[in-house]
């Protein structure tokens, strides 16, 4: 049986919880995501969701246990140095609506706005460098990339030179990928 977008939602704030998070996690039905207090996140629901209510009921439960690993596994930290992360540099293009809207409501609510390095690609997108672990990414945010001691572009030169030397890899229905595809 397919879940409700609430329901989906609650069930994932268990299972995190379940699972030992650290923080408090509440969902947002407005925003239709998930919020935690420690480490402090936000974990739009929206491609999670569509990918969920598309696998076969068999296959459903799985999937939210990988969305958990995917999720918990991105608070992992960074590499202190450069030369260990380097090789794990990529590039993320993000919808320029989707960030410049996230940024507009954090300036209203009286928040910081978003704070990992932007670049402009074309009209509509945004690059900004992400560190691949293996079952998620996590942006590099800019007090990361003076912790390495590198500027935006230097980082963004890193990432584009790993998606040259990477070999092709195929996408598998059900892995979450779709779900880190913003927009």
């Amino acid at each position: 049986m397919s879940l409700t977008r609430d329901e989906f939602a609650e069930r994932l704030a268990a299972e995190l919880q379940r699972v030992g998070s650290t923080g408090s996690w509440e969902y947002d039905a407005e925003q239709f995501s998930l919020r935690c207090d420690d480490p402090e996140a936000v974990i739009n629901l929206g491609n999670f969701f569509a990918e969920h209510e598309k696998l076969p009921s068999e296959d459903q439960e799985n999937h939210l246990r990988r969305i958990v690993v995917s999720i918990l596994s991105s608070h992992q930290e960074l590499p202190d140095e450069l030369e260990h992360a380097r090789h794990d540099l990529r590039l993320k293009l993000w919808c320029r609506a989707t960030i410049d809207k996230m940024d507009l409501k954090a300036q209203v609510e009286g928040k910081p706005g978003i704070e990992m390095p932007l670049v402009p690609v074309g009209e509509h997108l945004y690059a900004s460098v992400v560190f691949d672990f293996p079952t998620s990414v996590r942006s590099i945010q800019s007090k990361d990339l003076e912790t390495w001691g590198i500027t935006p572009y230097e980082a963004i030169e890193i990432a584009k030179q790993n998606l040259i030397e990477d070999e092709a890899v195929l996408v598998s229905s059900g892995d979450s990928f779709s779900a880190s595809v913003t927009g």
